[in-house]
């Protein structure tokens, strides 16, 4: 049986965060060199995508710069978490370093990739491929999503959509209450596919004009407006309209049907999930 006491969990969020500040102030750095070896990092992984290719030099460049990166942070005793689309790209992560995995299945919003794996497939495969600990992310909103990520193999989930729709998220109560009271799991969109960044958004009228201009072939340059971090931002400096601008939602909004605080989240998650787990004792 599982046993969670949350007064204790709480303390521990609490210890981390402090740990990770401290942690973040001993890793300091030249600031214009690791913008150059990230911009390098980025160079190299956009030619990598192209007919060209890279050069066997400049694979083990890039392999080098990318342990160099996460030695830094290791070295500072900061535990390196990568979130990933793909299995072969979970196992990428584990061989240059990283700690442990968030692997994250198409029902999940904002960047998902073009695999079309759902988490139910996606979490067992990366358990079964990875030898570092799996987090599922990717429609996880309570107890019983998160009870069935603990049965597929994972060590924990991840979550944007359900905590996006607490209390404490600074969007508007407005925005909130509509997407609880309105919005399935039939309204969301996949974006950007055209331009190779597919991105789950919700299904506004922003996001209408956007599948227009995609289905008209227009180069991202016209959608880019559409999609600008501005736009996102209207929702945490008071927007109360939900067509104003673009939000990344996933498909797990249509069992969201409530605004709690992220006390009573975690609470209600925690005791679900123990239901749902002991029904197989």
């Amino acid at each position: 049986m599982l046993i969670y006491f949350l007064q204790d969990f709480y303390d521990e969020i609490a210890d981390q965060i402090f740990k990770l500040r401290e942690q973040r102030e001993k890793c300091t750095v030249n600031t214009a060199a690791r913008d150059a070896q990230i911009a390098r990092i980025n160079e190299l992984a956009k030619k990598s995508r192209t007919e060209e290719g890279l050069t066997e030099a400049e694979k083990a460049e890039q392999a080098a710069l990318r342990r160099e990166y996460i030695d830094e942070m290791k070295a500072a005793g900061i535990t390196v978490i990568h979130k990933c689309v793909a299995v072969k790209h979970a196992l990428k992560a584990q061989s240059i370093g990283c700690d442990m995995v968030v692997i994250d299945g198409y029902e999940a919003a904002g960047h998902i990739g073009a695999f079309n794996t759902g988490t139910i497939v996606l979490t067992p495969s990366a358990v079964k491929a990875l030898s570092i600990p799996v987090i599922t992310a990717g429609g996880v909103c309570d107890g019983r999503s998160m009870a069935a990520a603990l049965m597929l193999g994972a060590e924990g989930v991840y979550m944007g959509t359900r905590f996006f729709m607490t209390k404490e998220c600074p969007a508007s109560e407005e925005i909130k209450q509509e997407l609880a009271a309105k919005y399935g799991e039939l309204d969301t969109y996949i974006g950007l596919h055209p331009y190779k960044n597919d991105t789950r958004f919700v299904l506004n009228s922003l996001m209408k004009e956007v599948a227009g201009l995609e289905a008209a072939g227009e180069p991202f340059e016209k959608v880019a407006p559409f999609v600008a971090g501005y736009r996102t931002h209207k929702f945490t400096q008071g927007g109360k309209e939900l067509d104003e601008g673009s939000l990344c939602i996933g498909e797990n909004i249509g069992l969201i049907k409530d605004v709690p605080t992220v006390e009573e989240l975690i609470n209600s998650m925690m005791s679900e999930c123990e239901a749902q787990l002991n029904r197989f004792n």
